[in-house]
C-alpha cells in the first residue's frame, strides 16, 4: 500500500470513529476540512486537520515507513532466494609458450551458461522466507503504533493549547471582574460608605490579575509552540486552535477494554511474531543436519580466437547431494539455544500481557476518575457563580464586605480554571486510553499470526 492510500483508509476509518480522530498525509489543500487564514496571518487549524499536518511531517512517521520498506524488500529477497538462479562466464586462455614437438602459441574464449535451482535445503530456505515476512509485518506494527502514540500527543497538545486559551480568557474575564470591583470600592469610597483599605486592596488585587494574565498568555504560547514541534513547524508559527473543549462520555467498561488490548495492541501482536521468529529460526538451524540437494544446468561453449562457427559444445546437468553428517555436536547445541531463545520470548509475551492489562487498567481508572472530577467540578461552578452574584448584591447594599466579594471572585475564577483544566485532563485521558487499548484504524494493522 502507498504511503498516501495508506493514511487514507486510516482517515477514513478514524473519522466514522468519534473517539478516534485522525487524518492521512495528503497535503492540507487536499483535505475537505479546510484551513483557514486570519488577516492576522494567524492560521486556524481545526483537530483533524492538525493530525494530518502532524501525520505528514512527523520525522519517527516517516523513520518507521522507510524501515518498513527495507523490511519488504527483505522478506521479497528471502523470499527470490527459492528461485533459480542463471550465471554468465567468459574466459579467454592464452598459450604464451608450448615446448612440444608441434606446438603452436594459440588463445582460448570460453563461455559458459550456468542455471542453479536449489531443490531441497531441510526448510531453511522457506523458514527464512517466513521470518523474514514475520519481521515486515513487525515493521508495519511499528508503524502503526507510531502513528497510534503521534495522534495521542497531538489529541493531549491540542487539549491543552484549548485549555490554555480557556484560562486566558477566564484570567481576562477575571482582570474585568476585579477593574469593576475597583471603580465600585472607589464610588463608595468617595460617597463615605467605606474606608480606604478597601481601595488599597482591591488595588492589590488588580495587580495579581494582571500578573496571572501575563502567565495565562505565557501558558498560551507554550502549548502553541508544543503543538508546532508535534507539526515539525517553528515553535513562533501563528497558530489558533478552531474548536472547544467538548464531552465525550466514556463508553468502555474494563472487561471491553480489556478484551481489545489483548487483541490490538501492537506490542503483543510483535511478541507472538517473536515466538513464531523463533520457531522458524530452530527449523533453519535443525536444517544443517540434514541434506542439502541442488541442481544445475551448463551450457559451455569453447572456440579458438573468438571464431563461434568453430566451437566446441557442452550440455550437462548436474544433481548435487551435500550431507554434513558429524560436526561434534555443534549444531545441537545451535538449536538448543534457538529453543531457548524461543521460550525467552514466550516468557516475555506472558509477562506482557500483564504488562498491557495493567497499563489498560490505569488508563481506563485515570479516565473515569477525570470523568468524576469535572462531574464535581460542574456541580461547584453553579454555586460559585451563584455565591459571587449574591456577595456582589450584598456588597451593593452594603450588607457584606469588599474582602467576601474578592473572594467569592477568587473562588469563581478557580473553580472555572480547575473546571476548564479538568475538562481537558479527562479528554487527554480518552486519548491515553485509546493508545492503550490500541483503538483504531483496526483494518490497517496486519492479520493476527
Amino acid at each position: 500500500m502507498t504511503r498516501p492510500a495508506f493514511w487514507l483508509t486510516f482517515l477514513a476509518f478514524t473519522c466514522a470513529n468519534p473517539g478516534l480522530l485522525s487524518a492521512n498525509l495528503f497535503d492540507a489543500e487536499e483535505m475537505n476540512t479546510p484551513v483557514m487564514t486570519l488577516q492576522s496571518g494567524e492560521e486556524t487549524l481545526t483537530l483533524d486537520t492538525t493530525l494530518a499536518i502532524a501525520l505528514r511531517d512527523n520525522l519517527g512517521l516517516i523513520s518507521k515507513e522507510v524501515q518498513l520498506q527495507g523490511k519488504e524488500a527483505s522478506a521479497t529477497a528471502s523470499f527470490r532466494k527459492m528461485l533459480p538462479t542463471v550465471a554468465v562466464s567468459s574466459s579467454r586462455t592464452d598459450i604464451l609458450r608450448n615446448t612440444t614437438l608441434y606446438g603452436s602459441k594459440a588463445e582460448t574464449f570460453n563461455t559458459s551458461l550456468t542455471l542453479t535451482q536449489p531443490i531441497y535445503r531441510g526448510g531453511a530456505l522457506v523458514s527464512g522466507w517466513q521470518s523474514a515476512d514475520a519481521q515486515r509485518e513487525q515493521a508495519q506494527l511499528d508503524l502503526v503504533h507510531t502513528a497510534r502514540t503521534l495522534i495521542k500527543d497531538v489529541k493531549a497538545a491540542w487539549y491543552s493549547l484549548l485549555e490554555k486559551n480557556q484560562l486566558l480568557k477566564e484570567a481576562e474575564a477575571a482582570m474585568d471582574r476585579l477593574h469593576q470591583h475597583e471603580k465600585n470600592a472607589q464610588a463608595f469610597f468617595r460617597e463615605g460608605r467605606i474606608w480606604r483599605n478597601e481601595i488599597l486592596q482591591a488595588g492589590v488585587k488588580v495587580a495579581q490579575g494582571e500578573q496571572n494574565l501575563i502567565g495565562a498568555r505565557n501558558q498560551v504560547e507554550l502549548a502553541r509552540a508544543e503543538l508546532n514541534r508535534l507539526m515539525r513547524r517553528p515553535l513562533d508559527h501563528p497558530l489558533d486552535a478552531q474548536g472547544a473543549l467538548t464531552w465525550i462520555p466514556l463508553e468502555w467498561t474494563l472487561e471491553n477494554a480489556y478484551a481489545h488490548a489483548q487483541t490490538h495492541r501492537t506490542d503483543l501482536k510483535k511478541a507472538r511474531l517473536d515466538i513464531q521468529v523463533g520457531k522458524l529460526n530452530e527449523v533453519s538451524t535443525a536444517s544443517t543436519t540434514l541434506p542439502s540437494v541442488n541442481f544445475t544446468g551448463t551450457y559451455a561453449v569453447a572456440t579458438p580466437e573468438m571464431n563461434y562457427h568453430e566451437n566446441d559444445a557442452t550440455l550437462t546437468a548436474v544433481l548435487t547431494m551435500n550431507w554434513t553428517a558429524w560436526n561434534w555436536g555443534q549444531t545441537s547445541q545451535e538449536v538448543a539455544a534457538a529453543k531457548a531463545a524461543t521460550y525467552k520470548s514466550q516468557l516475555t509475551y506472558d509477562d506482557q500481557i500483564q504488562s498491557v492489562l495493567l497499563e489498560t487498567r490505569k488508563a481506563f481508572l485515570t479516565a473515569k476518575e477525570s470523568a468524576l472530577r469535572v462531574e464535581v467540578l460542574k456541580k461547584s461552578l453553579n454555586q460559585s457563580e451563584e455565591n459571587y452574584r449574591v456577595n456582589q448584591i450584598r456588597y451593593q447594599e452594603q450588607l457584606g464586605s469588599a474582602t467576601d466579594v474578592l473572594d467569592a471572585m477568587d473562588l469563581l475564577t478557580s473553580t472555572r480554571n480547575n473546571h476548564t483544566s479538568a475538562l481537558a485532563a479527562y479528554l487527554t485521558a480518552m486519548a491515553a486510553l485509546d493508545l492503550a487499548i490500541g483503538k483504531g484504524a483496526e483494518e490497517m494493522e496486519t492479520k493476527q499470526p
